[in-house]
């Protein structure tokens, strides 16, 4: 695992935990397709500030291009939001999604940024459902 400082919109630093791994085989993309060797995800690509990390309008617009070239609904926010429910669906527990959203309040994570999946909590009903049923049968015996 590696650990990466990033930068957020208002300037405040946060580590990213990143796989080596997908570091390896992401440096080894911007060095073979782009000639920059950078710790950054979102980069110019040309220019003066090849290399350099894309400041949040420009991030934005990149996003708007593979949302129109793509036709799928998304927003940088959106990814976030999946992020922490996949995290929630993992077992993470609350407390460290909060600190790796950046997040001063749990509940603005809580009310926020988790959404369980309808399967979740289908399977979740269920999990509850059979327990009481199993507790019930030990009721009557």
């Amino acid at each position: 695992m590696q650990v990466r400082e990033s930068k957020t919109v208002n300037g405040k630093g946060r580590r990213v935990y990143v796989s080596g791994d997908t570091m390896n085989v992401f440096q080894d993309y911007l060095i073979d397709y782009h000639d920059a060797d950078t710790n950054h995800v979102f980069i110019n690509l040309t220019g003066p500030n090849k290399g350099e990390p894309l400041n949040y309008q420009a991030a934005f617009d990149v996003i708007k291009r593979i949302r129109k070239k793509t036709q799928i609904d998304i927003t940088p926010h959106m990814l976030r939001h999946t992020y922490a429910t996949e995290l929630h669906e993992q077992g993470v527990e609350i407390s460290i999604i909060q600190k790796l959203l950046g997040h001063s309040n749990v509940q603005t994570t809580i009310k926020t940024y988790i959404h369980p999946t309808d399967d979740t909590i289908r399977k979740e009903w269920q999990k509850a459902h059979d327990k009481m049923k199993g507790d019930n049968k030990n009721d009557f015996k």
